[in-house]
């Protein structure tokens, strides 16, 4: 529609010099036939002057004789523009004037002026005006009803795809889209398949590939993790040997860890999570907490929590991951003897726990892979950030001292997809 307006206004720019051009056109015609039918009427009057004449040598009572006088000589017939002024205090009226001589019996001649009233320069150029805007008006309406009924039928080609765009997902296979007559829709839309095409493919082609790779990595971790379990049962009394085993063990596990995540950011960047449902954040803190509660004991971290129920609309494993996560993050990186509260009110959770006073930017431990003072790859957080991206909720990671908050508005939208 924007195109469409945009089309209007420059119809509408085009057409100010063709109304100029058209007033100038039109005063010039409007005044050319009022010339024309004037000289065709003084001519007429001026044959019947002369029959009558002729035949009775007089010259007949009529109101276009003006002037009658006697010249020495035959004058040929002529017209000219006159101005008179009828009333005193009025404008002088414009008359078309006819000057011919009659030739009398006893060789003498009689010029004869004839006129008539013609329109003024003021009236051609109100009429000019009013003709042209007239015209324009007329013009204006069609071009409106035109274009519009035009562009609704040669646009609709181009909405239809959008549409089916709007509802495909690269899960998906490609749409087929209509025929169209219109060349340029028609290239769109082989253009547009044959991306989508592509993108498929390449979509299917990384999946396998994940998945494989997660197969594949998944058994020889297990592997390694039940080697070690045997090595370090077998090394009982070699404390070096022990050690280095369970380092090897720590070690597999956490590469498990990270693999299981890392599958999770690209199913979720890849919005493999469609299914959604009316979920309670509220039953979901509660069971996270009531799963840490043992850890939370052991470090005597004391925990205040303000949760009312309210529900939101997502999908229930990704929001089991999200909160977990939060409640996992306040618990792993708190102080000993610390605090965690939790607040979820309306369409805000909010979780401050104490921790490590943090110099950087804390909105960049949000990100994939960037590493705390401790070593933290940030995964989880990381994790917690995609979706909220993928549902476009706003969230924030602030550090105030030993403070570290983490909100989440569930209604409001992130900046960058409001940007977008």
């Amino acid at each position: 529609m924007k195109l469409i307006r945009k089309t209007i206004n420059q119809i509408g720019l085009a057409l100010i010099p063709v109304m100029i051009l058209g007033t100038v056109f039109i005063n010039y015609t409007i005044r050319w036939i009022a010339y024309q039918e004037a000289d065709d009427y003084l001519a007429y009057e001026m044959n019947r002057v002369q029959r009558v004449f002729d035949r009775i040598g007089e010259i007949p009572q009529i109101y276009t004789i003006h002037e009658i006088s006697v010249t020495d000589r035959p004058i040929a017939p002529f017209f000219k523009d006159t101005l008179v002024e009828v009333v005193s205090d009025a404008d002088p009226e414009r008359y078309r004037e006819l000057l011919f001589t009659l030739n009398t019996q006893d060789g003498e001649y009689v010029a004869v002026v004839l006129r008539q009233i013609t329109l003024s320069q003021r009236d051609i150029a109100r009429g000019s005006v009013f003709i042209i805007m007239g015209l324009l008006l007329l013009m204006t309406i069609t071009i409106l009803i035109v274009v519009n009924i035009q562009a609704e039928r040669i646009w609709a080609p181009f909405f239809r795809t959008l549409g089916i765009l709007r509802k495909y997902r690269v899960q998906d296979d490609p749409p087929d889209f209509e025929r169209t007559d219109v060349h340029e829709f028609r290239m769109l839309n082989q253009t547009v398949r044959g991306m989508l095409q592509k993108m498929s493919g390449d979509y299917q082609r990384v999946k396998e590939c994940n998945e494989n790779i997660s197969h594949e990595l998944q058994t020889h971790l297990a592997v390694i993790k039940t080697a070690n379990e045997e090595l370090i049962n077998h090394f009982s009394g070699n404390e070096a040997s022990m050690e280095q085993s369970r380092r090897a063990y720590v070690a597999a596990t956490k590469l498990s860890h990270i693999h299981k995540s890392l599958l999770l950011l690209s199913k979720i960047g890849n919005k493999e999570f469609d299914t959604t449902s009316l979920v309670r954040p509220a039953d979901i803190l509660k069971q996270a907490l009531a799963d840490f509660d043992e850890l939370i004991q052991l470090r005597e971290i004391k925990v205040e929590s303000s949760i009312r129920d309210n529900r939101i609309r997502m999908d229930y494993g990704l929001a089991v991951v999200l909160i977990t996560n939060l409640v996992k993050n306040a618990v792993k990186h708190n102080l000993d003897g610390g605090t965690i509260r939790i607040t979820y009110e309306g369409t805000v959770l909010e979780v401050v726990n104490t921790g490590k006073p943090y110099a950087g930017n804390p909105e960049s431990l949000l990100q994939r892979f960037i590493r705390g003072e401790d070593g933290n790859t940030g995964l989880g957080l990381a994790i917690t950030r995609q979706i909220c991206d993928s549902y476009g909720f706003s969230l924030s990671y602030t550090v105030d001292g030993q403070l570290h908050c983490i909100r989440i508005d569930f209604a409001e939208p992130a900046p960058e997809n409001l940007q977008n």
